[in-house]
């Protein structure tokens, strides 16, 4: 008897593991290891990460910013603090619970506030860039990532398409609304100076996008990131899991998949 082919399924593993699995080491690792590098070169201290996630650039900042700097590094999330804070080589970082918008600090207490991603999905993108300002000393510098349009991240595009392409109507748009939708630099920058920060730089980088094989790229995006949530609550997971994969594979080859990312490297004066 004909023996069927056992159907892809999705890797186990909670979310946040699959994160630091797959789309860190993917998308997350090579953007902070920039932001960490830039960091390192500024003379101020105290060092303040606002919605440090799993704790990706939270590793590169302790291992790149002088051992004599302070490092705080905050999230919004217990879930987040309680995977973050079990990784090695994080015993120099003080932790701490808190919301970037009403931060519990007092005026001009940090050198350095730093974020990764964080601010790519924030609705209140003024009221956290207010309140660096506010804890940030009049010579510190606010640092920060934020992805580009999803045009200019093909893979994230590839994997949009293969949404587009399960949910006709109505597709989960995580990837285009949340996490590529802070490409206009000039609003961002309008809510920098709003906020009082000065001297603002966009550096625009274009980074190596490096995944084993397509199936690995459909991981990180949709079981890595908030599109999980919005895949789960419609049950579809491995349809569009095995969808992404022949899609990315489609555009890419069978691997291992080397693409391009790009994103903005921002930083403005206090």
């Amino acid at each position: 008897m004909t023996q069927m082919p056992t159907p892809n399924r999705a890797p186990a593993g909670s979310y946040l593991d699959i994160r630091d699995r797959y789309f860190g080491p993917m998308v997350l690792e090579p953007y902070a290891l920039e932001l960490a590098r830039r960091v390192s070169g500024y003379n101020e201290h105290p060092l303040l990460e606002v919605m440090a996630d799993t704790g990706i650039l939270t590793q590169m900042l302790s291992a790149f910013v002088h051992i004599d700097s302070q490092i705080v590094a905050t999230d919004t999330n217990p879930e987040n603090l309680a995977h973050a804070t079990s990784k090695r080589g994080l015993s120099r970082v003080k932790w701490d619970f808190a919301d970037p918008a009403s931060l519990n600090y007092p005026d001009e207490s940090f050198g350095v506030v730093s974020c990764l991603f964080g601010l790519a999905g924030a609705r209140n993108q003024l009221d956290i860039f207010r309140e660096a300002r506010r804890i940030l000393r009049k010579s510190g510098r606010f640092a920060f990532c934020l992805p580009d349009s999803i045009a200019e991240n093909p893979v994230a595009q590839a994997v949009q398409d293969a949404v587009d392409g399960i949910f006709e109507v109505d597709p989960p748009r995580y990837l285009t609304e949340s996490f590529h939708a802070r490409f206009d630099y000039q609003t961002v920058d309008d809510d920098l100076t709003n906020a009082g920060f000065n001297d603002s730089m966009f550096l625009t980088l274009t980074l190596p996008l490096h995944a084993g094989t397509p199936r690995d790229a459909a991981v990180a995006y949709c079981l890595g990131t908030p599109l999980r949530l919005e895949l789960e609550q419609r049950g579809n997971v491995d349809e569009v899991l095995d969808f992404a994969e022949e899609v990315i594979g489609s555009r890419f080859g069978a691997g291992p998949i080397k693409a391009k990312m790009r994103g903005y490297y921002v930083t403005c004066a206090g």
